[in-house]
Parts: structure tokens; C-alpha cells; sequence
């Protein structure tokens, strides 16, 4: 990372791509997927779909084929946010390398070389205590922002020209879901208005008490901004309140990105 100076090492994954004669190569770094560009010769960041797509092109997502979904679906990987508790053996390695308790160590070492056995076991006993409440406390909070962070419900998509219902977690960019208009729901993937209006509460990702509405994007030949158009996207995390649609009980949205792609994915990037 030349932004702050960091090196990481990883390991790349060769995975041969279905129904085709080539072979992918990829790592993950941090919850973001790069992959191999053969036209610049080096990784690059997994691109989102709506990077290369104008308003209208919304419009003309009707639903992904079997194949589509499942082509997705090993590019962009499962629409959840995985967050892994560390083992407290790991936890209890990287707290004991911390350069206060190796001092303490070599304290405890040279008061016991010396004799004095009271000062040692008290900093040695200290010492441990510190150590297993620090581990204690990292672990509840990882358990507790993975609990908080884990979502998953029954949403319904359209997919080879049929309604389905299935499990937010096989949602793919370019599914187009049906959102019913009487909320008390959460959104669970990052989606673009194409039919309806929705009023949404923001406030898990912005902090902001007052709902906001979400409109139809137009259907014009203008090329889409994600960061600039926000309010057509309907945000991960984020609940609508109440909707409505000129044509029966759904509103309709596409969606664009997924997992530790959206913007409450970003946000818990940032945390971890």
C-alpha cells in the first residue's frame, strides 16, 4: 500500500474459470478481491458492475439466467459480511509480543536471577491478568460486532423470467429484487431504484434521525455515479420504512454490489 507505506503478503489463488478455456488468478487482501488484468499486466482491484454502466442500463436488467447467477456468484462470492473471531491463542501470541509485557518479562527474569521472588511473581502475576482481560475484551467485541454485523432474510428476485424467493446471501449484482411497499424491512445488499419510491432510515450508516426517499433513477443515456447518486441507491443495512409502487405491492430495484463491496461493507473494512 504506497499510501501508507504497508507491504502485505498474500497467496494467489489459480482457479479455472467454467466453460472456459482460461485460468483466473486472484488474492484477497483485506476483504477486497484483486485480480489478474492481462491488458496493464498486474492485479486490480474486483471492479463493481455499475463502474461501467450509463442510467439506462438499469432498465434493461430483467432478471439473471442460471448461468449468470452462477457466474456471479464465484466472482463476487456470497452476499454476507463475514467477520472471524481470532483463536485465543492467537490473541494471547500477539498480546505477548506486545513490547510492554516482553520488558515485564525480562523483569520478571532478572528479579528472580536476583532473588527477589515477591517482586517477580507479583509483575509476573499482573502480567497474566493484564493479558487474559485484554483477550477477553477483543473477543467480546469481535463477538459482538460480528452478531451486529451478520444479516440474512428471505428477499424476492427475479431470475430466468420467474419470481423466486430465496435467501439474501445468493443475491448477485444484476439480480433485480422486489421490495414490498409496506416496510419494516432491511435492506440487505446495495440496490438501485428502477421502479417505486421508498422511504428509508439511513441512520445506522449515517448517524441521521430523519428518514429520507428514495426515487426512480431515469431511465436517460447518463452515465452512473455511485458516490453522486445517492438518492437512488437503497444501502445495505439500511431499513425502509414504507414504499410505493404505481404497479401492484413491489417496488423494484437492481442490485449493485454485495457483501464487503457496499458501503457498510466499507464501513466494517474500516473497523476491523
Amino acid at each position: 500500500d504506497n499510501r501508507f507505506n504497508q507491504v502485505f503478503e498474500e497467496q494467489v489463488v489459480r482457479e479455472k474459470c467454467p466453460n472456459q478455456n482460461k485460468i483466473e488468478l486472484y488474492f484477497v487482501n483485506k476483504k477486497n478481491k484483486y485480480v489478474w488484468d492481462e491488458t496493464i499486466q498486474m492485479f486490480r482491484k474486483l471492479r463493481n458492475i455499475d463502474e461501467s454502466l450509463n442510467q439506462s442500463d438499469f432498465f434493461k436488467m430483467q432478471g439473471l439466467s442460471p448461468h449468470e447467477v452462477k457466474e456471479r456468484l464465484r466472482e463476487y462470492g456470497e452476499n454476507i459480511i463475514k467477520i472471524s473471531v481470532p483463536p485465543v491463542l492467537h490473541l494471547v501470541i500477539h498480546e505477548g509480543l506486545n513490547p510492554f509485557f516482553l520488558f515485564q518479562a525480562y523483569t520478571v527474569i532478572l528479579w528472580t536471577l536476583q532473588f527477589y521472588w515477591k517482586f517477580a511473581v507479583i509483575i509476573a502475576v499482573t502480567s497474566v491478568i493484564s493479558v487474559t482481560v485484554s483477550v477477553w475484551e477483543t473477543r467480546r467485541q469481535n463477538r459482538n460486532l460480528r452478531d451486529k454485523m451478520k444479516s440474512e432474510s428471505k428477499v424476492r428476485v427475479i431470475r430466468n423470467n420467474r419470481e423466486v424467493e430465496l435467501s439474501s446471501k445468493e443475491l448477485v449484482p444484476g439480480d433485480q429484487v422486489l421490495l414490498p411497499t409496506n416496510g419494516g424491512y432491511t435492506v440487505e445488499c446495495d440496490s438501485v431504484l428502477v421502479e417505486g419510491s421508498c422511504v428509508v432510515n439511513e441512520s445506522m450508516l449515517t448517524g441521521e434521525s430523519i428518514p429520507v426517499t428514495k426515487v426512480t433513477i431515469p431511465d436517460e443515456q447518463v452515465k452512473f455515479n455511485y458516490d453522486q447518486q445517492r438518492q437512488y441507491i437503497l444501502y445495505q443495512g439500511t431499513e425502509v420504512m414504507q414504499g410505493k409502487s404505481r404497479q401492484g405491492n413491489y417496488c423494484k430495484a437492481v442490485v449493485i454490489r454485495t457483501g464487503f463491496l457496499t458501503t457498510k461493507g466499507e464501513l466494517v473494512r474500516a473497523i476491523l
